[in-house]
């Protein structure tokens, strides 16, 4: 069942990718740039994803989903660890790499392969993304993103590079985002139950954006087809060529005859502007096509977990508690860095304030009708998450320049139109062009960097990835082919070790493993697992002992130093180094 769904989602992928392509507008001139962005892609493709640099631009999250596939194909269980059912996946992506698994041998061929692909799958989403930025529905898609990010600054940074299961859900939003564009000026029933559909699997892909994601789609449906959806004009916004358009103002009219043209095309256009009653229609239709997929996926969620929502979304909030000031929190830009700087009081009274704002700039840019209000939304969006992203990060922003690569190129767009505009340095290519030239800009730059430097930029992120196969295999080799293992962050090492590895930070165990965080009982679950050997090879704890002691440790193996380069770690201020302990069988030490 999960290879036959796998091959439909590939099919589904291939597809979007070829009507991307062949709906994009090639100009001749803008070949040298379509060129370069081929190039960069291609020189990530081969070179940085090559297992012998170690995987440099993958953290270790990627590897769970590949020894689940794994599990599912050989063992029949959706399963991390081969012992506990995993609690929570996206279904579209693990369905993918079953196929996968079954295609290419597990391994260093394996993971490049699927690396590859979810970067192709990327590319895909950037050619659709980019080519509703030159399409009228541009200003509202950036206005209604834009304003998801300030009432949840991760909404766009759930898209990172190192998830590959993002790909597929980018891919798939676009396509429903283009599908709700061309239906403002069709009554093709089967095109809405098609678009409604892609709704649903985009939400499917990332359920934990679906109370943002959703909700935001329907807003922009609702905003196009009542302000700039015309039945007639092939889904063209006013101001466009067009049999039933009409500029929004009066703009280099030659004569009065033009004017009182333009005029009667106005008012022709708006007569034949959708009811009301007609939109809501649609709309309602859409939102039940969509519940399809979604309600099967929310019924399964409460039969299996007790819970509407996936235990992965739950897994922090049981371990920290989060109050009613913490949700507000992330309802605001600056909110999160602020809190551990002003008193609770204070945020009392910010939140309210901030929410008043963000409502006030939402009816402002409603209102917006300037002939640029696209390309500004599209800066309010992109300046907004960068701030975000500078704000949450820091000092040590430059680290997560590939781990937040939305925000990262959203930057390098802004940044190439305000140089073109300012300077005109560079040619006048339509903006598909201008936006390929961009990335491929900030792609290049940051592989050079990393390349003149010798070393990964995500090495305070985890990726550490030629490290924790050392761990691995290091492990393979000094325990017995049946230990259970538990670690931290172990992606990598259950890839690689061989060992059923249980991950102690509870994003891949089961919903008991959820009140086991909470009430600090490691000991018990892991009795009833049979672990034996606990590996803390790199983002456990700072001080071991305290570590031996909350589990009952006692060091029996010999404990692996990896020097990272001959320097220390930034985060721990201690060298990369692995130490198997053996679950004491007595009092805890």
């Amino acid at each position: 069942m999960a290879w036959l769904a796998g091959s439909i989602a590939w099919g589904v992928c291939v597809g979007l990718l070829v009507a991307g392509i062949r709906g994009t507008a090639f100009r001749r001139e803008d070949l040298p740039y379509w060129l370069l962005g081929a190039a960069v892609l291609l020189l990530c493709l081969v070179l940085v994803l090559d297992p012998s640099r170690g995987y440099t631009f993958v953290v270790d999250d990627a590897y769970y989903y590949l020894q689940i596939a794994r599990n599912v194909d050989v063992r029949g269980l959706v399963s991390f660890d081969g012992i506990h059912e995993t609690n929570g996946f996206h279904p579209l992506w693990l369905c993918m790499l079953v196929v996968l698994h079954r295609a290419v041998p597990a391994g260093d061929a394996e993971f490049v392969t699927a690396a590859q692909l979810a970067a192709l799958l990327l590319a895909a989403g950037g050619i659709v993304w980019l080519r509703l930025l030159l399409s009228p529905l541009a200003g509202s898609a950036a206005r209604v993103m834009g304003l998801l990010v300030l009432f949840n600054p991760w909404a766009l940074s759930r898209f990172w590079l190192s998830g590959m299961e993002s790909a597929v859900a980018v891919l798939i939003l676009l396509a429903f985002l283009e599908g709700w564009r061309r239906l403002c000026d069709s009554r093709d029933f089967g095109l809405l139950l098609r678009t409604s559909l892609l709704g649903g699997l985009a939400c499917l892909a990332r359920f934990d954006l679906v109370l943002l994601v959703f909700p935001a789609l329907i807003l922009l449906a609702w905003r196009w087809m009542l302000d700039v959806g015309l039945p007639g004009s092939g889904g063209k916004a006013p101001g466009r060529a067009g049999p039933a358009s009409a500029p929004r103002r009066l703009i280099e009219i030659a004569s009065p005859s033009e004017a009182a043209t333009v005029e009667t095309n106005g008012e022709r256009a708006r007569s034949e502007r959708p009811s009301r009653a007609v939109a809501v229609r649609r709309l309602l239709g859409g939102a039940l096509a969509c519940s399809i997929p979604v309600g099967a996926w929310l019924v399964w969620n409460l039969a299996r977990f007790g819970t509407v929502s996936t235990v992965s979304s739950h897994v922090k909030t049981a371990v920290y508690p989060m109050s009613l000031v913490d949700r507000f929190d992330n309802l605001c830009l600056v909110l999160p860095s602020l809190k551990f700087l002003v008193d609770v009081s204070v945020l009392r009274v910010l939140s309210p304030l901030a929410l008043a704002a963000v409502a006030w700039a939402a009816w402002r840019l409603g209102r917006s009708v300037a002939p640029g209000a696209a390309r500004s939304a599209y800066r309010f969006l992109a300046v907004i998450a960068c701030i975000h992203y500078l704000a949450v990060r820091g000092g040590v922003a430059e680290s997560y320049s590939w781990y937040y690569l939305i925000e990262t190129l959203l930057a390098a767009h802004v940044a190439a139109m305000a140089v073109q505009r300012l300077t005109g340095l560079v040619p006048r290519a339509n903006g598909l062009a201008r936006a390929v030239v961009a990335a491929a800009a900030v792609i290049s730059g940051l592989l050079v960097r990393d390349l003149v430097r010798g070393e990964p930029v995500l090495f305070v992120s985890r990726a550490i990835q030629s490290e924790g196969r050392t761990a691995a295999e290091w492990i393979r080799e000094h325990t017995p082919p049946d230990a259970v293992v538990a670690s931290w962050d172990a992606g990598i090492l259950g890839y690689f070790a061989h060992r059923p590895v249980i991950n102690l930070d509870g994003l891949a165990n089961d919903w008991e493993y959820v009140g086991v965080m909470k009430n600090r009982a490691w000991n018990d679950y892991l009795e009833r697992s049979g672990v034996g050997y606990v590996a803390n090879w790199f983002f456990v704890l700072e001080d071991s002992r305290l570590w031996r002691q909350r589990i009952g440790m006692a060091e029996v193996l010999p404990t692996l130093r990896l020097e990272y380069r001959g320097r220390e770690v930034p985060f721990l201020r201690l060298p990369v180094a692995v130490a198997v302990f053996r679950r004491s069988s007595g009092e805890e030490r």
